[in-house]
C-alpha cells in the first residue's frame, strides 16, 4: 500500500506541474435559455443534456466552454460550436450550440488497430465496426475483432452494441453489447453525471469459453476536460476507482488408460488504479500531452480448492509525447481530420508474492499512434514498444 501511494502522489505531483497556469478572472453570465442548431440525426434534447447548462444558472465562460467539449465528445459529433446572445436582463444570455453530426448516409465505418510490441513478442487487437443511427437518442455498432498473439491469430467474435445518450434528460448514458465469442459473453457500461465535468462510470462484463469463465467490474470516477474526443488539444482527462475481476479454469486431462488429472483453479483480483492524461496545446495545431498510472491488485486463488499464494502487484507508467493535428473539422463538405502522435516514457511492473518471490519488468516505452477521419468514419492505429 505506501508503494501504491507513493506512485498516487507522484502522479498528482505530475498532474499540478503538467497543468500549471496562471489562473485568470473569467466573465459569468446567467443562462436564459440553451437553444441548438441540431445535425441531421442527433436530437436536440441530447445536446442540451450533454451541456449539463440550467437555464436560471449563472455560469463562466470557462464553463461554457467545457460544456462545448463535452458536446464535441459525443463519439457521433463531428465538430460543434457555440454562440452568445443577449437576453431579457442585462446580465442573462442565450447560448445556441451548432452541432454536426456523422450524417453520411446515416452509416458510420470504423477501423481500431491497437498492437503492442514487448518481450520479444507482438500482440494486437483489430476491430472493424459499423455504425448506424438506430433512433434519435442512440447509435447501433456491429463490430467483427480479431486478435493476433505471437505467430497465430484468433477470432474474436462478432460484438452488438447498442449505445443510448442523454438518458432521463441528464448526460447519462448506457453502452450495452454482447459478443459471440465462444458463447454469449455480455457487458454493461452506465455513466451518471455528477456536477458539470466529473462522471461516475460503472461496468461489468462477463465472458465465458468452453469450461473457462471470467467477469470483471470496476467503478470509477472520471473527470473529463478535453476538448475532442478524437484530436484533444487541451484539457485533462482523470480515472480513479476499484476494480474486480474473477477467473475459474476447468481442465481435464487423460494419459493412457490409467492416469486421470484434474485442475480447477479460480483467481479472484482486487485492485485500485488511477489515470491522469493532460493536454496543453501548443502553436500550429500541435499539442504536448502526457499519461500516469498507477495501479495496485492484489490476487488470491485456488488450486483444487487449496489456497495459493497471494500475489501482490504494482503498476506504473509515466509518458511524454508531442501531437499533430491536421484539418479543423469546418468544411462541411468533407470534414476530413488527420493526427499524428508520439511518446517517449518508462514503465515499471512490480510482482511479489507472500514466498518472497519477485519479479520486476522495467522498461522504456514508446509510443506511437494516428487518427484519421472522414464524413464516413474513423481510422485509428496505435503502436507500443517496451524495451526491458
Amino acid at each position: 500500500m505506501e508503494e501504491l501511494m507513493l506512485r498516487l502522489r507522484l502522479l498528482f505531483i505530475f498532474v499540478l506541474a503538467f497543468t500549471s497556469v496562471v489562473v485568470t478572472a473569467q466573465t459569468s453570465f446567467v443562462i436564459e435559455r440553451v437553444d441548438v442548431i441540431p445535425g441531421v440525426r442527433i436530437r436536440p434534447a441530447i445536446v442540451r443534456a450533454e451541456s449539463r447548462l440550467k437555464p436560471g444558472h449563472s455560469y463562466t465562460t470557462g464553463q461554457l466552454d467545457q460544456a462545448l467539449y463535452r458536446i464535441r465528445r459525443l463519439p457521433f459529433v463531428t465538430d460543434a460550436d457555440y454562440t452568445l446572445s443577449e437576453g431579457s436582463a442585462p446580465s442573462s444570455r442565450v447560448i445556441t450550440f451548432n452541432v454536426t453530426d456523422e450524417q453520411a448516409l446515416n452509416h458510420n465505418v470504423s477501423v481500431d488497430v491497437i498492437a503492442i510490441h514487448n518481450h520479444g513478442g507482438v500482440s494486437s487487437v483489430d476491430t472493424l465496426a459499423y455504425s448506424k443511427f438506430a433512433g434519435p437518442a442512440g447509435r447501433f455498432d456491429v463490430a467483427v475483432g480479431g486478435s493476433i498473439a505471437g505467430p497465430s491469430g484468433s477470432f474474436q467474435g462478432l460484438n452488438l452494441r447498442y449505445s443510448a445518450y442523454g438518458l432521463f434528460g441528464t448526460g447519462a448514458y448506457a453502452i450495452a453489447s454482447i459478443s459471440s465469442r465462444a458463447g454469449l459473453n455480455p457487458s454493461l457500461i452506465v455513466g451518471v453525471p455528477v456536477g458539470l465535468t466529473s462522471t461516475i462510470r460503472g461496468s461489468y462484463q462477463k465472458s465465458a469459453k468452453n469450461s473457462d469463465s471470467s467477469s470483471f467490474s470496476s467503478i470509477y470516477w472520471v473527470s473529463d476536460r478535453t476538448d475532442d474526443l478524437y484530436f484533444p488539444r487541451q484539457g485533462m482527462l482523470v480515472s480513479v476507482g476499484p476494480e474486480w475481476s474473477k477467473q475459474r479454469f476447468i481442465n481435464d486431462f487423460n494419459v493412457g488408460t490409467r492416469f486421470y488429472f484434474h485442475s480447477d483453479d479460480t483467481i479472484t483480483r482486487n485492485g485500485f488504479a488511477a489515470v491522469a492524461t493532460p493536454f496543453r496545446p501548443l502553436p500550429h495545431h500541435f499539442a504536448l500531452w502526457g499519461r500516469a498510472t498507477a495501479s495496485r491488485i492484489d490476487e488470491s486463488g485456488l488450486h483444487n480448492g487449496v489456497k495459493t499464494p497471494t500475489v501482490k502487484e504494482t503498476n506504473g507508467e509515466l509518458l511524454i509525447g508531442l501531437a499533430k493535428n491536421w484539418g479543423d473539422g469546418s468544411d462541411d463538405v468533407d470534414r476530413t481530420r488527420f493526427r499524428l502522435e508520439g511518446g517517449v516514457g518508462y514503465r515499471i511492473q512490480d510482482r511479489r508474492s507472500s514466498l518472497g518471490f519477485t519479479r520486476k519488468d522495467n522498461g522504456t516505452e514508446v509510443d506511437v499512434g494516428t487518427s484519421y477521419r472522414t464524413r464516413w468514419g474513423i481510422i485509428h492505429f496505435s503502436l507500443a514498444y517496451t524495451a526491458d
